[in-house]
Order: C-alpha cells, then sequence, then structure tokens
C-alpha cells in the first residue's frame, strides 16, 4: 500500500512541473528492452518531458520521469527528423522480494535518439538509474520504443 502512495506523489511532481504551460504534444506509447513499459511524452512551452510506466523482470514496478534539458537536431544541417535528448529524473517503484516488497526511491538520467516522421516518433534511450532508498544501488536500463502523437 505504501508505493500506491509514492507513485501518487511522483505523478503529481511530473503533472506539477508541467502546470502552468498549455501542451502542444501529447505522445503516447511502448517502450521495448530492459525495462518495458508504457511511454508518454509531453512538449510544452516550457520544455519537453517524458514517462514511464514498467516492470523490469517481473520483480522491479516503477515509474520514472524527466525533463529534457538537452535536445536538438543531431546534424544541425537536417531538419529535426532525427534529435537527441537527455535529462535529469527521478523514479519511484516497488521491488518484490519472495516474502517482502520494498519501496524504491532514486534518481535517473535519460540518453536517447528519436526519430520523428509526423505523428509517430522512434527512440533509443539508456536509462542510469541511481536507487536511494530502501538502499544504495546503481543500475542501467534502456530500450526501444514508439511514440504516436494524441494531441
Amino acid at each position: 500500500m505504501r508505493w500506491y502512495a509514492g507513485l501518487l506523489i511522483l505523478g503529481l511532481l511530473l503533472t506539477g512541473s508541467v502546470r502552468g504551460s498549455s501542451a502542444q504534444t501529447i505522445a503516447l506509447g511502448a517502450q521495448f528492452g530492459a525495462p518495458t513499459g508504457v511511454a508518454l511524452n509531453i512538449e510544452t512551452s516550457r520544455g519537453i518531458y517524458d514517462a514511464l510506466a514498467a516492470w523490469d523482470l517481473g520483480s522491479f514496478l516503477f515509474i520514472q520521469g524527466h525533463q529534457w534539458v538537452l535536445y536538438g537536431p543531431l546534424y544541425p544541417e537536417q531538419p529535426r527528423d532525427i534529435s537527441y535528448f537527455t535529462g535529469p529524473g527521478a523514479v519511484l517503484g516497488i521491488r518484490v522480494h519472495e516474502r517482502s516488497s520494498d519501496v524504491v526511491v532514486g534518481l535517473s538520467g535519460n540518453f536517447g535518439l528519436r526519430y520523428k516522421l509526423q505523428r509517430v516518433a522512434f527512440f533509443f534511450q539508456l536509462t542510469p538509474r541511481l536507487e536511494l532508498l530502501p538502499a544504495t544501488r546503481a543500475d542501467i536500463g534502456g530500450g526501444i520504443g514508439f511514440l504516436y502523437d494524441i494531441q
């Protein structure tokens, strides 16, 4: 039950960071890899934000969110079809053990490439995570995925 509260707090933080700026584009899709999950991308006048609700090998269910602080065309002389992105974020989840579970809180980063075709984008990303609670642990995730503009 405790982890529901943590997921709610992360959701409120993510929505609070985009509040006050109208969403120009909202995209929903999926990521396949380690972890696999549902991906969300919100572009506003104040920046670009991403979130991933994911599961990793059946024992770790989490939500991570990032704000892209560096992003732009991979080749400046080309159109913005292929772009890079990177930014800091947070991770909140629950790690399930055989007889117990732990709430996990930590920091994460996001590094990737995105190829956009009209309303569909394909991406590759790496996401290093530093779990701070219940114990310090470093991990790296990543995958490939797609996003479809729904707004």
